[in-house]
């Protein structure tokens, strides 16, 4: 889930021990530079293994300075599916 700051200075990523991660980067004799990783925050999104977000859970502010990260609200219960089966019996029935 990388995510690069507004001038493409420095890159953000979630590491898969939950770690908000940072590296800057900077082209230098026609080659690119990756500076050594530094770890930002947990981002603590109650996740393991590989993330299930569509979109990235976080972005950062066009300063490179502020995150928001989209998390659950504490004490909530997980996102569920209903199946229903044999629906279109329901259909049929007079109402």
């Amino acid at each position: 889930m990388p995510v690069w700051n507004r001038n493409g200075s420095e890159l953000f990523y979630a590491a898969r021990d939950g770690m908000l991660r940072s590296a800057a980067m900077r082209l230098a004799a026609g080659r690119m530079e990756i500076g050594e990783p530094q770890a930002l925050f947990l981002l603590q999104l109650e996740v393991s293994g590989d993330l299930p977000w569509q979109h990235h859970p976080y972005d950062v502010s066009p300063d490179g300075q502020r995150f928001l990260v989209i998390r659950r609200a504490p004490d909530t219960e997980p996102d569920s599916a209903v199946v229903v089966t044999n629906w279109t019996a329901a259909l049929r029935r007079p109402r």
